[in-house]
């Protein structure tokens, strides 16, 4: 049984599931070649999901949780962030 080279290990652990940072910790190899790697034999991958986590988001989501309208965080808001952006993050959340 021969051993996988490296850019074959590095495709088998994404193919069961594993995102790039879990390769580099298994492969010891940096990150940046493990996105290479991925780009140049998985172009449509899927991607890892990024944390909502923005300040501006959470207020946006206190505000309506305390029972303030839509538009009427969008007003309080609105030197931050546009009224479409409130609608947006509040579709969001709702789906």
């Amino acid at each position: 049984m021969s051993n996988p080279t490296l850019p074959e290990r590095i495709l088998t652990l994404h193919d069961v599931g594993h995102f790039p940072d879990a390769i580099q910790h298994a492969t010891n190899v940096s990150l940046g070649y493990v996105h290479s790697t991925l780009r140049a034999h998985r172009p449509g991958r899927t991607r890892k999901p990024r944390p909502r986590n923005s300040p501006l988001r959470a207020k946006i989501l206190g505000l309506r949780a305390a029972g303030i309208s839509p538009g009427r965080v969008a007003e309080l808001l609105a030197n931050e962030c546009s009224r479409t952006y409130v609608y947006r993050v509040l579709q969001e959340v709702q789906t």
